[in-house]
């Protein structure tokens, strides 16, 4: 084929020049839309397991923050026996040292109220102000009851301890259901 039979071949055609444009243009349209679409479904997904990191955060910060106030709750009511214990055994024998395995006691409660402070701080960071609110209202409520455990006279601040857990517990667990979370 000759030079002049090639560009006749080509000129007459029957696809006209613009038809090769068009279709390169889709083309190139499809796998841009197609990329796009990827992109967007990737997104999607980092921001539904980001949601999911960190929903599992704040139920794993929950579980400790209970679990720290149990523990609070547990030693201020073996330290109330034992301070009971002291003051019966000092009215019947005179003076009576039980200082020791209270002081011990005293130490533990200190370290868990830091542990509750911890969590607390971990709650503020991670949870929304309703279950933080609920979460300091808790532990607004140590000091009292241990006190009152000291004292033997721990009904009021009991009851109060728990109304307050149970009402941050029920704000956690809201927080944590994903069709509704906490404000």
């Amino acid at each position: 084929m000759s030079t002049v039979d090639w560009q006749d071949s080509v000129m007459t055609s029957p696809t006209p020049w613009w038809g090769t444009l068009l279709v390169a243009a889709l083309g190139l349209l499809g796998v841009l839309l197609t990329q796009w679409l990827a992109d967007l479904r990737e997104r999607r997904k980092l921001a539904h397991d980001d949601g999911r990191w960190i929903r599992d955060k704040r139920a794993a910060t929950y579980e400790d923050f209970y679990r720290v106030i149990a523990a609070f709750r547990r030693i201020a009511e073996v330290l109330g026996e034992r301070a009971q214990a002291h003051r019966s055994a000092r009215t019947r024998f005179g003076q009576f040292n039980a200082q020791r395995p209270v002081r011990k006691l005293y130490d533990q409660l200190g370290t868990l109220a830091d542990d509750a402070a911890r969590m607390y701080g971990r709650i503020r960071l991670l949870a929304p102000p309703v279950v933080v609110n609920a979460a300091g209202q808790v532990v607004e409520a140590l000091r009292p009851y241990q006190d009152a455990q000291i004292a033997g006279e721990p009904a009021n601040a009991l009851r109060e301890l728990v109304r307050r857990l149970d009402e941050a517990v029920d704000v956690m667990k809201l927080d944590l259901d994903s069709d509704r979370p906490a404000r």
